[in-house]
């Protein structure tokens, strides 16, 4: 059974494919998640996206809640999965300071913040309260440098790789994820042959 690998799969040295082929895959990455936590061999449970809310400021909506199967408080969790963009410098987790490109954004900020103070904000997901047992972040492909400065620096206590998430669902031959991928190819197929005149 042939290992998914990122960086082959989407780095062919077309800009054109290749960028058109990240977006794609960022309009289902997130689901590949989902579908993985929904499977009993995974270690978490996904419990929905937590809302953080600060007194006399905005909120932000983060991207799963992680509840570990083997018992304990939840993490909130953040996923940035940045294929092709400028020139794959962010497809690969290698050190932490490839987070800084995420800085900036006010959501990706109050993670971080999570991450050093576990009571800065107020947690909800599904409009309930939850105890937040950590954080974890969801990177397309992780090295072992990249994971462990990230922990180390940031106080980040899990680093998840997209990569190796697809590579349990293949393993696990999950149907879940199997019919998932086959209906959008199919969306994808039809879209395509009515663009052309060709009707199923």
């Amino acid at each position: 059974m042939a290992r998914f690998d990122l960086e082959t799969t989407f780095r062919h040295g077309d800009a054109l494919r290749d960028n058109f082929l990240a977006r794609a895959f960022g309009i289902i990455s997130e689901e590949i998640v989902r579908i993985w936590c929904n499977d009993d061999r995974a270690p978490y449970r996904d419990l929905g996206r937590p809302t953080l809310y600060e007194p006399g400021s905005r909120w932000s909506t983060l991207d799963f809640t992680l509840a570990p199967r083997e018992g304990g408080e939840p993490l909130v969790a953040e996923m940035k999965c940045e294929l092709s963009y400028d020139d794959f410098r962010y497809l690969r987790l290698g050190d932490v300071g490839q987070l800084d490109h995420h800085s900036s954004g006010s959501a990706f900020k109050r993670f971080l913040t999570l991450a050093r103070d576990r009571g800065a904000y107020e947690v909800k997901v599904g409009g309930n309260p939850i105890a937040v047992g950590g954080t974890a972040l969801v990177w397309g492909s992780v090295g072992d440098e990249g994971r462990r400065s990230v922990i180390a620096e940031t106080g980040i206590d899990v680093v998840l790789s997209l990569e190796d998430i697809v590579n349990d669902l293949i393993k696990w031959q999950s149907e879940e994820f199997r019919e998932f991928i086959s209906s959008r190819e199919r969306w994808v197929r039809d879209m395509c042959n009515a663009l052309v005149g060709e009707r199923a």
